[in-house]
């Protein structure tokens, strides 16, 4: 439908760049880093929105400052990048991600939000007197605003050329290892999460359900161009699905793959009959876990009101007016089932491929049974 002429022709007066110089702002900054002995760069979800990472990539790479990210934010850069640490997610991330702001003296935020589902509970080792804030709406140095001429894009270009007088010395990080060798053993969520990561690839988009697939993905690097989307802002479960679908119709070059709890699933359980009706190809991932996992760790492990009611996914695509040729269902239980799915549904890419995953309902990622503890003792 064509855009009403009234509108269309104020269109370009909403694109109008107002462009600022930010000398004095972008000096009071880069004095503030020069400073340091051992500076970190944490990014957020504003560094894609505002499509700064190549100027984070320069200036780093120009410092050889470690950089990680936050789960709101993740996988909207280049997380194959020889300086990235890791996803930083408060005192319960990994020892090896933990130690780079545990010694940090200036952790330089660029972008970021920081959330409880983000920082282990609000458990981020870092202060206001060592914090460095760079975001779009505004900067501040130690919680003083910095001078009056700030422009977010401005700042982040003159650091992307930026030489500083510190002299620190390459990373020498080390690249995970992906390989994994499946048994008959029963799917756990650590061979899980591994199993998703190490079949990503850059042309794939990554949906997790606020749930154990995000705490247990978020944690996962990315190959270079794969993309990440989760909901640790609002916590919004049954959001994975239509999410995943809006995606998967917004760019269908890019498959998506979907992993979500079959307690959130059924709040958006219905969006099944716009995937076959739009005739959407993507990856999905259903843990049957036999109700809200990430609700039982923070309150109620055998409540009955943590408890789903157990469906027949298989029954669902034609429930919601899929035909044979549009999608292919497998049920796993075993590590080895589980790789041999992921391998049939890398090859059907022509279908919807709906993949149950059965676990053990006490079975949770490290990272949220952490996190569950940190939330269960602020409900108190």
């Amino acid at each position: 439908m064509e855009v009403n002429p009234s509108l269309k022709n104020d269109i370009a007066d909403l694109f109008v760049e107002e462009k600022r110089n930010s000398v004095n702002s972008f000096k009071q900054i880069k004095e503030a880093i020069n400073h340091s002995q051992s500076p970190v760069i944490i990014m957020g979800h504003e560094v894609d929105r505002f499509n700064v990472f190549d100027d984070i990539k320069s200036f780093s790479d120009k410092n050889n400052i470690p950089v990680l990210d936050l789960g709101l934010g993740k996988g909207n850069i280049d997380e194959s990048f020889k300086n990235f640490v890791g996803t930083y997610n408060g005192e319960i991330s990994d020892e090896s991600i933990n130690k780079y702001v545990e010694n940090s003296d200036n952790v330089i935020l660029i972008g970021a939000k920081l959330t409880d589902s983000v920082t282990g509970g609000f458990t981020q080792q870092f202060a206001e007197n060592n914090t460095i804030i760079i975001n779009y709406d505004g900067a501040n140095l130690y919680g003083k605003q910095v001078a009056e001429d700030y422009d977010f894009k401005d700042v982040m270009n003159s650091l992307a050329d930026t030489n500083l007088d510190l002299s620190l010395p390459s990373l020498d990080l080390k690249n995970n290892d992906l390989s994994i060798t499946p048994s008959g053993d029963k799917i756990t969520q650590s061979f899980y999460d591994k199993a998703i990561a190490s079949f990503i690839n850059g042309d794939n988009t990554l949906v997790a359900e606020q749930g154990t697939s995000f705490f247990g993905l978020a944690s996962q690097k990315l190959p270079k161009d794969a993309k990440f989307f989760g909901q640790p802002l609002w916590g919004s479960i049954g959001y994975a699905f239509p999410a995943a679908l809006g995606n998967q119709i917004a760019n269908k070059d890019r498959r998506v793959v979907l992993s979500t709890g079959e307690g959130s699933l059924q709040l958006t359980i219905q969006e099944f009959g716009l995937a076959f009706r739009e005739k959407l190809n993507p990856i999905m991932f259903v843990i049957d876990n036999t109700g809200y996992t990430v609700e039982r760790v923070i309150h109620g492990m055998n409540e009955s009101y943590n408890d789903v009611p157990a469906l027949n996914y298989g029954l669902m695509p034609k429930a919601f007016g899929a035909n044979d040729n549009q999608f292919d269902f497998i049920e796993v239980s075993t590590e080895k089932e589980l790789i041999d799915a992921i391998s049939k549904a890398k090859e059907e890419t022509d279908k919807f491929v709906l993949i149950q995953v059965n676990m053990g309902m006490k079975d949770v990622p490290e990272q949220l049974a952490k996190t569950a503890i940190a939330f269960a003792n602020q409900n108190k």
